[in-house]
């Protein structure tokens, strides 16, 4: 099942196959977390979008349509940033615990050094200090690896304009970075 094509998958979900289902989930729910989890910046609410999105999909399996052209992954990891957004808009007005950003980035690597502690810090409010357009376009393509078809693609949006997105991200980062260092 590991080898089968996404469509294949997906027409045995549609006759209730959990195993395909399975299959499906083992294949995209990290890399789905880690989506939301940029955008999110809070583990269980990113834990908790990918398993609405989950859960939504296997009870409507339908709404994917292979015909369409897109690949599910692209579809899926639009459903998901799509959801993360949309948490974010409810919760706009909280915000995120620093210190456990920090925990969780530090996990791997428990010997960084204050400095680096502070520098990653300071990326990650300067990060977060971005438009959400131009989040989620640093998180697909710089932190998730996505090419930039592919990121458009999850946005929704032309490859120029995720491109302009990336750009006046990474000016502003520029900026921000060079008045902290004042």
């Amino acid at each position: 099942m590991q080898h089968e094509d996404d469509t294949a998958l997906v027409a045995r979900i549609r006759t209730g196959d959990r195993a395909a289902f399975g299959a499906l989930v083992e294949r995209y729910a990290t890399r789905s977390y880690r989506v939301a989890y940029r955008l999110l910046l809070q583990r269980q609410d990113a834990e908790d979008v990918v398993q609405e999105c989950l859960l939504k999909f296997w009870q409507e399996p339908w709404r994917w349509d292979a015909s369409g052209g897109g690949s599910f992954a692209t579809w899926f990891y639009r459903v998901v940033s799509n959801a993360a957004l949309n948490r974010l808009k409810r919760r706009r007005f909280e915000v995120a615990d620093e210190t456990f950003l920090l925990s969780v980035a530090d996990e791997a690597d428990t010997h960084r050094t204050l400095e680096e502690k502070e520098s990653r810090q300071q990326v990650a409010s300067a990060l977060r200090s971005l438009p959400e357009s131009q989040q989620q376009a640093v998180g697909l393509c710089f932190y998730e690896g996505f090419s930039n078809q592919e990121a458009a693609a999850v946005m929704a949006i032309s490859v120029t304009a995720l491109q302009s997105l990336l750009m006046r991200a990474k000016n502003a980062l520029k900026q921000k970075m060079e008045m902290r260092s004042i």
